[in-house]
């Protein structure tokens, strides 16, 4: 039998208001999405994955996920850049996928941001401006 292992986050306040904004910026490079299934997906990448959620959940404030229209942008390390491969796509996506309720075989994680994949309405992937070694993400709600 597997175990499964729960993400729980347990908010407190209101969902952020139509608006505002949240960011997160974090050493090295976020998770890497891979194409096969999403309990395999994140395996690779954990610590990434668990390290950006927890920021995620910090930077909420123990506020509950939003429910409506959703955009993110995702800043990489300007030597990182990786376009033409597609790779940034999948930092991209995984970045959303560590924020939104997902589950595998073995876990499921609560919603942290928002709550569907459907939710977001603009996902850009940019470079740092200057030399960087990490990543930030920003989120605007509404």
């Amino acid at each position: 039998m597997t175990k499964l292992t729960v993400s729980r986050v347990v908010p407190c306040k209101p969902p952020p208001d139509v608006g505002e904004e949240i960011s997160i910026t974090l050493a090295g490079l976020p998770p890497k999405r891979h194409r096969v299934p999403l309990g395999a997906r994140h395996q690779a990448h954990h610590k990434r994955f668990k390290l950006l959620r927890e920021h995620a959940v910090e930077a909420m404030d123990g506020r509950a996920p939003y429910a409506g229209a959703v955009s993110v942008t995702l800043l990489l390390p300007p030597e990182r850049d990786r376009s033409e491969s597609g790779l940034n796509d999948d930092y991209a996506w995984s970045v959303v996928e560590s924020m939104i309720a997902c589950s595998g075989d073995s876990f499921w994680h609560d919603p942290i941001v928002c709550y569907l994949r459907s939710q977001i309405a603009s996902l850009r992937v940019g470079l740092h401006d200057a030399q960087s070694e990490s990543y930030s993400v920003n989120i605007k709600f509404g």
